[in-house]
């Protein structure tokens, strides 16, 4: 559970700092993909939340862009 103080940051601001759409970070927390905390109906995020979305992108951006897996998949099609 996360820390009563601190900065709670919102949908919006985590989009804000992602680049990504409100929708986005709704859509990832609601299933699950993302850690949040809920209060009511609204999804909030706390630093600790943002430093591990931050580090699942940073491992999904380094799975799409890894240059064997890629040739993997370019040879499966080619052959």
């Amino acid at each position: 559970m996360a820390a009563i103080s601190g900065r709670w940051w919102t949908t919006a601001d985590l989009a804000g700092m992602l680049s990504v759409s409100e929708a986005t970070v709704r859509r990832r927390a609601a299933s699950g993909q993302w850690p949040h905390q809920r209060i009511g109906r609204l999804y909030r995020f706390t630093d600790d939340d943002i430093q591990e979305i931050k580090a699942k992108l940073t491992a999904e951006i380094d799975y799409f862009y890894d240059r064997d897996r890629v040739a993997q998949l370019l040879r499966r099609k080619i052959a």
